[in-house]
């Protein structure tokens, strides 16, 4: 039987490290951070075929592409899916319910240490899986337990400055929207945590037919929304997985066959399947007379050691002592390892990782010894293309092909040692053998690199370039003057699709640069501290900060509602937002930046961060949290324990105010206006249909930032959806008064251009990595022209990976009142 074992991700700027094992009939992935699904619409890999997905730890870098990764499969048809994983895993599902759930899908969590250590932790018709679990030094034995283990005594309480003017009762820190307060009966003291836990992932995915899931749906909604999972802490535990494929039959021996009276034809088959026959004279013939020695199937072995803490436990697991001792056709063909950093260079683990036999494949992901590559080559593509038009707007994005660390200096004399790229495949049978043929050559992006060359030399572009260019330098006297109220901001569109990330487009990200404040983000989906660091890079450049200044400076996040592709990049910057203040605190002490970071979101939102922070330590003591409630624009004002964030809030970001209103699209979405008083005003509208109290609170505005998913014949689909169609976001801005209209959230089926008719001048489209002063903001309507020679037509590639996936919402759990109209989605088709 042929299979193999191939790197998804590596690790490198945008993604972590990630490997997928193919047969025939099923794939098998080890672990699934942010950025997975968009690998796998990027190198042709099919999700369908997932049933079984392995997490090494649980923490963000391995998990944060499962929800995403889920919605997908689920809306591809996959029925069944099992998450095999240490600690918490359960709650970690869990916690996902307010806005990841499939009435037709069934999902079960085998959980290291929940039916004691067992010595398989997985069999099935194609390989057996070990779990190996290793510990940091630190860690006491009873960290191996579940996730039950941890719910007495555990010290994940609502932190203080989080919860501070939310009222000192749990009841009112787990109010509603609405203000409702919120049932705790799920997690009464007599009741089994782990079960709590269990049973809401079977309400998330009972795996039932169409016909018997409306009846369940409502009241599996009411108490999945009304019910707080059970209090647990994080756990230190990684597990290493060690996966066999089965015993390989030995080689038919046809001459014997045919000595014992047999024929050519199905009995050989069978004989060959390893089963018993009859032969014609009535004897029976076992597989042992025909076929040669069986051997043991092919080994791999999947090392996560997060820092040095781990390798004495890492060297003490007796199952990957027997394997390292292991030789011939025993011995692991390869062996993937996920490292921290400082793991490589330690002598211990260099010592360790040489005694493995010589004929063992060695592929090693660490950020440092990774080269960070495009790994999304059709975005880069673009990216190049138009920063021709317009190099300020358009920057290249950053990378670097090259690692900074050499593995063959580190490793002298080692051999069979190589980096983790994307698309390298290790063979495990028939033969062992590394395979390169779908490992993308390292292309040179930057403005002198071949791909430029190539650029320059096509003509219908360059004259479209020409054009472009004279356009704008005929309105520049025009606008030499210009004074506008808040003309310094930047707007940076890091995610401008709709549903799923594709080769063109992430999905929704906006964040604002607001000199002597900071930057303030505007939705965050999945992947966006990727594209924040491919658009800043590490050190930042004469014209833009560096990620790390960017997170240093960060204010605010607003989420303006519980669809998948507009908040699951936030986990991701919180983490390494605290990274970038513990460091300044180390450097600099009391001098450091200790200004608070605030976010806007519904309040499921906040009990999300706090279910999750069981798992990994968010730190949101130092998060301020205000419910989008409190900030409608119609209210009259604000629940009195929301007034101290929302006066804290205005006076760091230097507002008159900040508003929000309810938008029409699924319950508790909002757009959002915030007003400077500095006279400038900035309006986001989330995803919504054509709205009149967005109109009213954003009356006059400097800049509309609207969504567009859908082209204007589509607006039958846009009402089905709840979305808008260009012309309807044209006309809103008009309305509104809006001096510039910025559209984004573009449906992934449609990567060209939206036509724009000639009352939409102060129109502009929005790219991924494009930053525009407001100031500039006009010479982006006169860039389109260049813009539409980039796109002549349709990728049919690229449409036909948005037309295969899902959608994001879990309407399918909601009451009946609160449901969109029948055919609503809000994840298109992708790629799987």
């Amino acid at each position: 039987m042929r299979w193999f074992a191939q790197v998804i991700g590596s690790a490198n700027a945008d993604t972590t490290p990630s490997v997928v094992v193919h047969f025939d009939s099923q794939r098998y992935l080890f672990n699934c951070g942010e950025g997975t699904q968009r690998l796998f619409v990027e190198n042709g890999v099919r999700a369908i075929k997932i049933a079984n997905i392995f997490l090494t730890r649980l923490r963000w870098e391995c998990t944060g592409g499962v929800p995403g990764m889920i919605l997908t499969v689920a809306d591809a048809g996959v029925k069944r899916i099992t998450f095999h994983a240490g600690p918490n895993a359960t709650h970690f599902i869990a916690a996902n319910r307010h806005f990841v759930a499939r009435s037709a899908m069934s999902v079960r969590v085998n959980e290291y240490g929940t039916a004691g250590e067992e010595d398989v932790f997985f069999r099935d018709e194609n390989m057996t899986v070990h779990a190996v679990p290793i510990v940091d030094d630190g860690q006491a034995a009873h960290m191996l337990g579940s996730s039950s283990d941890y719910d007495s005594g555990n010290d994940t309480k609502v932190a203080p400055n989080f919860a501070k003017g939310h009222g000192a009762k749990r009841k009112r820190e787990l109010r509603s929207d609405s203000g409702s307060e919120t049932s705790e009966a799920s997690s009464s003291a007599d009741a089994d945590p782990m079960e709590i836990r269990r049973q809401l992932v079977t309400m998330m995915f009972p795996g039932l037919e169409k016909k018997t899931a409306l009846a369940y749906q409502v009241e599996a909604a009411r108490k999945m929304f009304a019910s707080q999972l059970p209090r647990t802490r994080p756990s230190n535990v990684a597990l290493c997985f060690i996966g066999q494929g089965h015993k390989v039959p030995g080689r038919f021996d046809p001459k014997a066959a045919k000595a014992l009276g047999l024929k050519p034809g199905p009995l050989f088959a069978e004989l060959k399947n390893g089963k018993s026959i009859t032969a014609p004279d009535g004897s029976v013939v076992r597989p042992e007379q025909v076929l040669g020695p069986s051997r043991s199937g092919a080994i791999f072995i999947v090392v996560d050691c997060p820092s040095p803490e781990y390798i004495s436990s890492l060297i003490a697991a007796e199952k990957l002592q027997t394997q390292r001792a292991a030789r011939g056709d025993d011995a692991p063909r390869c062996i993937f390892h996920m490292l921290g950093e400082g793991v490589l260079e330690d002598p211990r683990f260099q010592a360790w990782m040489a005694g493995f036999s010589d004929t063992t494949q060695h592929i090693v992901a660490a950020r440092d010894y990774t080269a960070d590559v495009m790994q999304y080559q059709k975005s880069a593509q673009c990216q190049l293309k138009l920063n021709k038009l317009d190099a300020d707007i358009f920057p290249i994005s950053y990378h670097r092909n090259e690692a900074a660390l050499s593995l063959a200096k580190t490793l002298p004399g080692m051999k069979n040692v190589c980096e983790a790229e994307t698309g390298l495949i290790c063979m495990m049978e028939p033969k062992p053998g590394l395979d390169r043929q779908e490992v993308r050559p390292r292309e040179d992006f930057s403005v002198t690199g071949r791909l430029a060359a190539e650029i320059d030399a096509d003509q219908v572009f360059c004259a479209a370039i020409k054009e472009a260019h004279a356009s704008v330098a005929s309105k520049l006297n025009e606008h030499a003057n210009d004074a506008t109220p808040g003309g310094d901001i930047m707007i940076t569109t890091l995610g401008t699709g709709s549903a799923v990330p594709s080769k063109y487009r992430n999905v929704s990200a906006t964040f604002l640069t607001i000199p002597d404040v900071g930057t303030v983000f505007l939705d965050a989906g999945e992947g966006t501290y990727g594209q924040l660091y491919r658009h800043l890079g590490p050190e930042g450049s004469a014209q833009r900060m560096s990620v790390e200044e960017c997170l240093r400076q960060l204010r605010c996040i607003f989420v303006s509602h519980l669809h998948a592709d507009h908040h699951l990049g936030v986990i991701r910057l919180l983490l390494h937002w605290q990274q970038v203040r513990d460091l300044d605190i180390m450097a600099l002490g009391d001098d450091a930046d200790h200004q608070p970071l605030y976010i806007i979101a519904p309040s499921r939102f906040r009990t999300w961060l706090h279910e999750y922070n069981g798992v990994e330590r968010l730190h949101l003591s130092k998060i301020r949290f205000i419910c989008a409630t409190d900030l409608l624009y119609n209210r009259e004002s604000p629940r009195a324990f929301a007034r101290e964030h929302i006066d804290g809030l205005n006076e760091m970001l230097g507002t008159d105010a900040v508003r929000t209103t309810n938008v029409i699209h699924c319950p508790m979405a909002y757009g959002i206006s915030i007003e400077h008083r500095q006279g400038w005003k900035v309006v986001y509208s989330g995803d919504t249909r054509p709205c009149n109290s967005l109109v009213e609170m954003g009356k006059d505005a400097t800049l509309l930032i609207h969504e567009a998913t859908l082209e204007d014949d589509m607006i039958k689909e846009a009402i089905e959806k709840k979305h808008s169609t260009t012309a309807e976001a044209v006309q809103i801005g008009q309305r509104m008064g809006a001096r510039s209209v910025l559209l984004t959230h573009f449906s992934q089926r449609y990567p060209r251009v939206p036509p724009l008719n000639d009352s939409a001048q102060r129109t502009g489209v929005a790219f991924d990595m494009m930053s525009v002063r407001i100031r500039d903001l006009w010479k982006v309507p006169l860039l389109l022209p260049g813009v539409r020679a980039l796109f002549p037509e349709d990728d049919e590639e690229a449409v036909a990976a948005a037309s295969e996936g899902a959608a994001s919402d879990n309407e399918a759990l909601l009451p009946q009142g609160q449901r969109k109209q029948k055919g609503s989605s809000d994840r298109k088709k992708s790629k799987t």
